[in-house]
């Protein structure tokens, strides 16, 4: 997990809600940030500690998935608000794929099943470059 500006998705092991998120540092620096969040004696919760303390679950630590590599933060950015969408029980906020139209996403998903490839991120790896 040495990987850094990587998108990223760590699922729960109870159940099927999952996170992704994206970062530019080593992936084990922020998983460990994340595992931590439910410690920390000031703040508001991380949607991943809510979920564990709501639901005493707990997440696949071990078994993070690398979904996209990008060392573009807009990239990656793009990249993580589609990972969102694809999830079956996302726990990630709203306001984390806000910029993501829900009618430009239907479009992209349909023509991705119909031509066979993954277009979501191929148009955007084509159109930022």
């Amino acid at each position: 997990m040495s990987h850094c500006n990587v998108v990223y998705k760590i699922s729960c092991e109870d159940c099927n809600a999952s996170y992704v998120g994206q970062t530019k540092r080593k992936l084990q620096t922020r998983v460990k940030e994340h595992r931590n969040d439910i410690n920390k004696k000031f703040g508001s919760p991380s949607v991943i500690s809510t979920h564990r303390l709501e639901s005493g679950h707990e997440f696949r630590w071990g078994h993070v998935v690398i979904l996209d590599e990008e060392s573009s933060y807009k990239r990656r950015l793009v990249s993580e608000m589609v990972n969102i969408k694809r999830q079956v029980k996302p726990l990630n906020l709203q306001s984390d794929t806000q910029f993501l139209s829900e009618e430009y996403l239907t479009v992209l998903v349909s023509l991705t099943s119909a031509l066979g490839c993954d277009l979501l991120f191929s148009y955007f790896v084509l159109s930022t470059t």
